[in-house]
C-alpha cells in the first residue's frame, strides 16, 4: 500500500530529534520522495542495470576525448 506524503510528514516529524530544524525535516522529505520516484522507476521498468549504465558513460567519454 502507498504511503501518503501527508503520513510520511507527520512520521518524520515524530521520529525527529527535539532539536531538529525545517532544513532537516525538508530534507527527509525530499529524501523519501526521491526514494519513492525509485521505487517507482523500479516497478515501471525504467531502471538501467549498474554494468549497462557504466559502459554507457564509458561510452560517452571515450567519444568526448
Amino acid at each position: 500500500m502507498e504511503v501518503l506524503w501527508k503520513e510520511q510528514a507527520h512520521k518524520l516529524i515524530d521520529e525527529l530529534p527535539a532539536e531538529a530544524t525545517l532544513e532537516d525535516l525538508l530534507r527527509e522529505l525530499a529524501d523519501w520522495q526521491a526514494l519513492q520516484r525509485g521505487l517507482a522507476d523500479r516497478e515501471a521498468g525504467r531502471l538501467v542495470p549498474h554494468e549497462e549504465a557504466k559502459a554507457r558513460i564509458m561510452a560517452h567519454f571515450r567519444k568526448s576525448a
